[in-house]
């Protein structure tokens, strides 16, 4: 009853097919669409199967601890940045390229202030984390886990540019990227593994989001969307990387002055003062 109301142009009866240019056009989108996701998945998946194969099954366990929250946290901000996906929609339908980029450089500060405590707060807090839940055995080294937290940025990072594209509906301008994406993390990786171990794993994920996505995506929105101003993009992207450098600096250097937040002391701290507690409770009830 509301939509009837609303868009009353839904009752009317002259309903046109359309031509065969606009069909072929949305048909070529949409099986582009499938093969970015598809693409997407494999990527994602590519991590698992050669730490599985490569390095041990038991390693795949302890990571899983570490991707279950990036996982959650990029689920969560992913329902952020669709929630405004139509929006964004109707303004490249209405709006002009000058109205479209301030509304993409709003967004795109929202990302970067986004990415940047999440993935602060990820590379500082997750061993602590892990060893509030288990115990050393389970924790990953500092160096791999800012590789994990660093992937994890520059994947948050690409909402933006990406938004505008799948906005605009432009899938088959970028056909290929998901073939160049599962390729080139696939070989680097392999590569990488055989020479640095778990990192390198990490590290192939990250060198695929640099040469393939980093310069693909944003110039698909810019040229198709937004009509020009990559460099300026880039240059804000590079002070963003930067100060997100200095904030995760600044965040590890006072976390590490707290005990608790060390991570090769926290686990014994937490452990002390858990069984001095114990202790006082035992000690009261003796004198009771």
């Amino acid at each position: 009853m509301v939509a009837k109301k609303e868009y009353s142009y839904l009752k009317e009866k002259d309903i046109k097919k359309l031509d065969d240019g606009t069909f072929k056009e949305i048909k070529k989108n949409v099986v582009a669409m499938v093969f970015h996701k598809v693409g997407s998945i494999i990527r994602d998946s590519t991590d698992n199967l050669l730490i599985s194969k490569y390095i041990r099954v038991a390693v795949t366990g302890i990571y899983s601890n570490y991707s279950m929250v990036t996982k959650a946290l990029t689920s969560l901000i992913t329902q952020v940045f669709g929630s405004v996906l139509s929006s964004v929609g109707n303004l490249h339908a209405t709006r002009d390229d000058k109205a479209q980029k301030e509304v993409f450089y709003n967004i795109n500060f929202m990302n970067f202030w986004i990415a940047a405590f999440c993935a602060c707060c990820f590379g500082v807090l997750s061993n602590t984390f892990i060893l509030v839940i288990s115990d050393e055995t389970y924790l990953l080294d500092m160096f791999t886990v800012i590789l994990i937290t660093l992937r994890f940025y520059l994947d948050i990072m690409r909402k933006t540019p990406w938004m505008f594209c799948e906005a605009a509906g432009i899938y088959w301008k970028g056909k290929t990227k998901p073939i160049w994406e599962v390729v080139i993390n696939l070989v680097v990786s392999l590569v990488l593994v055989k020479i640095m171990g778990l990192p390198g794993i990490f590290l192939g994920t990250i060198i695929t989001i640099i040469v393939v996505d980093l310069p693909m995506e944003p110039y698909l929105a810019f040229k198709y969307v937004l009509k020009g101003g990559l460099l300026k993009y880039y240059a804000k992207y590079a002070i963003y990387l930067g100060v997100t450098a200095l904030m995760f600096a600044i965040t590890y250097y006072t976390c590490s002055l707290v005990p608790m937040f060390r991570q090769r002391s926290s686990y014994i701290y937490i452990k002390n003062h858990s069984s001095n507690d114990n202790n006082k409770c035992s000690n009261n009830n003796n004198n009771v």
